[in-house]
């Protein structure tokens, strides 16, 4: 995760390296055992993805991984999350909607979308009138909807045509 510091831009809340070390090591080896998933390293944490995994093997080693991260990380600054089709590890406290509140100045045409889990803390943060969007089913704090991509592709040329 960065945040604009300056006029540029500088990383904020990494993963200690020692648990940073155990978590890749942990994901790595369910990505070994479970075809189709892989492993991403982001700024401010990791995820373990599986959308192209074998559905059931997929959700049932999401299940399995998010039991053992909790436990390998209780009492650290880390937190789990489940979200559609990939298992993050974060610090805790540390979001999308943090840097969201940093980007936006006052008067600015806030236009957020999102189709996960980790896309909630940006609509959360949204200031009022931002035109929050949630790309596909599930509960959501977005205050619209679209089905799928092609719809949202849909909304951003009607958005375009009216500015």
């Amino acid at each position: 995760m960065y945040s604009r510091v300056d006029g540029g831009w500088r990383a904020r809340g990494a993963v200690p390296e020692d648990l940073r070390e155990k978590v890749l090591a942990t994901l790595e080896r369910v990505a070994a055992n479970t075809p189709g998933s892989h492993v991403e390293l982001k700024a401010a944490g990791l995820a373990w993805h599986y959308r192209l995994a074998e559905r059931e093997q997929g959700a049932h080693q999401a299940r399995e991984l998010r039991l053992h991260l909790r436990e390998l990380l209780v009492g650290t600054p880390l937190e789990v999350l489940l979200g559609d089709k990939v298992v993050e590890v974060r610090p805790r406290g540390v979001h999308k909607g943090l840097i969201t509140r940093e980007v936006i100045r006052p008067g600015d045409l806030v236009i957020v979308v999102g189709d996960d889990r980790t896309d909630e803390d940006m609509f959360t943060a949204a200031p009022e009138g931002a035109f929050t969007v949630k790309v596909g089913p599930g509960a959501t704090a977005a205050r619209s909807r679209v089905q799928d991509v092609a719809g949202t592709r849909g909304l951003l040329r009607a958005l375009a045509e009216q500015l």
